[in-house]
């Protein structure tokens, strides 16, 4: 048994997937380099006094692009108590979600038989905290 001072303060029940898209780009034609510029976005609710549902996307889309790619996970967690802080939701479940979505965009590009996207094991709080500050973090570093 887990003493009190051990316990989280929050817990991973589940995660399901909303969406998985992949489409090929026909009129696509390579000059030189492709620049893929993932997109993420995040959305957290609060379903009771101790749960909520954080949802974490990705979309890779544009003209230039080889394939159009959207990922959509929600990813349900409860609290021990319910004053728990948005700061701590934010921080830590959309950690937690962040590898389950690079797993998908690779399995899905994998299972498309093109070159498999492998997103870098990038710190997915740090980007948000940055876009939410106007600055731009680089994806790739």
């Amino acid at each position: 048994m887990m003493s009190e001072q051990n316990s989280c303060a929050i817990s991973f029940n589940l995660y399901k997937v909303n969406e998985l898209l992949f489409k090929l780009n026909k009129d696509f034609k390579k000059d030189g380099n492709v620049d893929l510029s993932p997109k993420f976005t995040r959305e957290i609710s609060k379903t009771d006094d101790k749960s909520f549902i954080v949802s974490l996307a990705i979309n890779i889309n544009g003209d230039n692009v080889p394939f159009e790619l959207s990922v959509s996970i929600s990813g349900y967690f409860s609290a021990e108590s319910s004053d728990f802080s948005e700061q701590l939701i934010y921080q830590n479940a959309v950690a937690i979600l962040f590898p389950y979505l690079r797993s998908l965009v690779s399995t899905l590009t994998v299972n498309a038989n093109i070159k498999a996207v492998i997103l870098p094991p990038i710190n997915i709080v740090k980007m948000f905290e940055e876009e939410v500050n106007g600055k731009q973090l680089d994806c790739e570093d």
